[in-house]
Order: structure tokens, then C-alpha cells, then sequence
């Protein structure tokens, strides 16, 4: 079952503390109409996690290069993706898993807008195997991308954070523009709940990075989907099986749209003129990204660059590390 199907067969969600008192805090049920009625959803093919990872933490920063140009592509949408995908794009980058909670086999996003697509909120869920359905995260993560010094203010009296990187710059300009603020109900718990300051901030702490990927991963497919020739779009169906489902007197699957990447063929050989002293590299391998001219935003299929005449390179490995403090 696809995660926007377990968000809306999710019950709400109840503890029960040593105090015999019952809290109803704000859980993926309530999401369900939200999710169900959402214009569009987003299923990403592991193909297309990977590249938006990569696009994400690349070194070459180029989604805070193009902070003019992102737009979230509707003032409501639903994103969801295997994450054993993007932890092996993550690992290959020398990044770190989600910090702070268990391995969940599917994450998904609900993000809202206004009509510019520049300023809204994510909402984060995941699939939770110890409960056996859908689970939302505390977190808040809004954002306003027409402002640089965002992550400083707070709304109203929320717990708000903000997430800061150390030993690059990478994202730093995105991050700025975000803050992780709780929802009421589960500030109040925290508050009320917390053994002492220490403990309450490092729950606080937990639980914020928990969700921290996922601003940049949804700002880095955000991107990617305005960016000419790079994605493959194919409508899923289930209504063969929602046939099979109302018979049984189930709930009707949601439809959606797979995601995955417009590979094509490879372009050929890029020859490099030399410039003074400067001798054209080896040949290599460069997988395919985006490109930046101007005000838009192009993809550049994978192709090989550089002289055969100067032996070749068969792989090629960049890491590259960010420290959400």
C-alpha cells in the first residue's frame, strides 16, 4: 500500500501518559481529506529520488543558486517516496540517514502554498511498522523563500528551530528560509511532559532533525519538475483493483502519478578547446543535472567529456557533508 493510502485510513492519534490522561494530538488522520483532495500526487521511482538527492546536496549549491527561480508547483500537492532509495543516493554523498526516528519504508510530504508557490508549510509522515500505519511528525516546516533572514522569527508563541549546517555553505541560504515549528497540541505535550529543559531540548532537537531532509529534497524536485526534458510523467492505475476493493467493501486507492527520470539516449562526446596551458581532462562519465542559463533552468543529459588521448576515468566518487546542527 502506497503511503498516501495509509494516511487516509490512519486513526487518530491518542497517548495515554502515566498521569491516566488521554491526549488526542494532531496525527495523519487529520490529513486524510487534505491529502485525498490534493490536485496532484507525486510518486517518486527510486531513479528520480536518487537525482533529486544528488540535485539537493550537489557541491555545486545549485539550488540556492536558483532560489529566484523555485516555485512549488501547486498551492497544494502530495509527494511520496521509497526511502532505502534515497538513503543510498544519501550514502553515496556521505550524508546521514533521518536522524531521530526509526527506518520507515515510504515517506510522503503534504505542502501547502499560496498562489506565488514561494511561501507555505510541509507536513511530513512516514510509515510507522511498529503502529502498522501512517504517523506524522510533530514538525511544522514553513518556509518563505522571499525571505533570507526566515529561520529567526516565530510564529506566535510555537516552539520554533531552525536548521544550520557546518563545513559548507551548501543549502545555507535555503535553510535560512525555513523554520520547524510544532503544531499546539504537541507543543503543549512537550512542554508539559518533559522531565526538565535539558530533556525537552533534546526531544526538541530529535524531532527536528528528523524531518530536516525533506525541505531541501521537495525545494531540490521542485526544481527538477520546472526544468525542460528531465522527468517522465506516467498516470497510475488503480481501478482494476479499486474494482476488486469496493466489492470487498475496502476504501477506493487514490491515484497518482509516478515520477521517474527521462533518461533518452546519452549525448555524445563534449570536446573542450584548450585554453593557454590548460589540457583537456581525461575522459569521463558525467551523469546527467541540472543547468542553469540565465532565468531558466535546463537538463543536460548524461555524456562524456574530455580527451580518450589522455586515458579515461571509469568512476568517480564526491562526497559531500552537512551537519544540521
Amino acid at each position: 500500500m502506497r503511503l498516501q493510502d495509509a494516511v487516509i485510513a490512519a486513526s487518530p492519534f491518542r497517548v495515554q501518559t502515566t498521569d491516566a490522561v488521554i491526549h488526542h494530538l494532531p496525527g495523519a488522520a487529520d490529513f486524510a481529506t487534505q491529502i485525498e483532495t490534493a490536485p496532484v500526487r507525486y510518486n517518486l521511482a527510486d531513479d528520480c529520488a536518487a537525482m533529486v538527492t544528488n540535485t539537493a546536496y550537489n557541491e555545486s549549491n545549485l539550488v540556492d543558486a536558483s532560489l529566484d527561480l523555485l516555485r512549488f508547483p501547486s498551492t497544494s500537492f502530495w509527494i511520496e517516496w521509497l526511502e532505502e532509495g534515497r538513503l543510498l543516493a544519501m550514502k553515496s554523498l556521505g550524508l546521514a540517514a533521518r536522524e531521530g526516528a526509526p527506518f520507515a519504508p515510504r515517506v510522503g510530504a503534504y505542502v501547502k502554498t499560496d498562489e506565488s508557490g514561494r511561501r507555505g508549510e510541509i507536513f511530513v509522515f512516514w510509515d510507522d511498522q511498529q503502529q502498522g500505519e501512517a504517523t506524522m511528525s510533530p514538525v511544522i516546516i514553513e518556509f518563505d523563500l522571499d525571505d533570507p533572514d526566515f529561520c529567526l522569527g516565530a510564529s506566535g508563541d510555537k516552539l520554533a528551530r531552525k536548521i544550520e549546517l557546518s563545513g559548507t555553505d551548501v543549502l545555507s541560504g535555503l535553510f535560512r528560509r525555513a523554520r520547524y515549528t510544532f503544531f499546539d497540541g504537541w507543543r503543549d505535550y512537550y512542554m508539559r511532559y518533559s522531565k526538565s529543559v535539558d530533556c525537552l531540548n533534546r526531544d526538541l532537537r530529535s524531532t527536528v532533525h528528523s524531518v530536516a531532509n525533506e525541505f531541501p529534497f521537495i525545494a531540490a524536485f521542485s526544481l527538477l519538475l520546472s526544468a525542460q526534458g528531465a522527468l517522465r510523467y506516467e498516470a497510475g492505475s488503480v481501478d482494476r483493483l479499486n474494482k476488486a476493493r469496493l466489492k470487498k467493501g475496502k476504501r477506493a486507492l487514490l491515484d497518482y502519478v509516478t515520477v521517474s527520470l527521462d533518461l533518452g539516449a546519452p549525448q555524445g562526446q563534449e570536446k573542450h578547446a584548450l585554453n593557454g596551458s590548460r589540457t583537456s581532462p581525461r575522459l569521463h562519465h558525467v551523469c546527467g543535472h541540472l543547468v542553469r542559463r540565465n532565468d531558466r533552468l535546463f537538463w543536460r543529459r548524461a555524456h562524456m567529456r574530455g580527451s580518450p588521448d589522455r586515458g579515461a576515468i571509469a568512476t568517480r566518487t564526491v562526497n559531500v557533508k552537512a551537519t544540521c546542527a
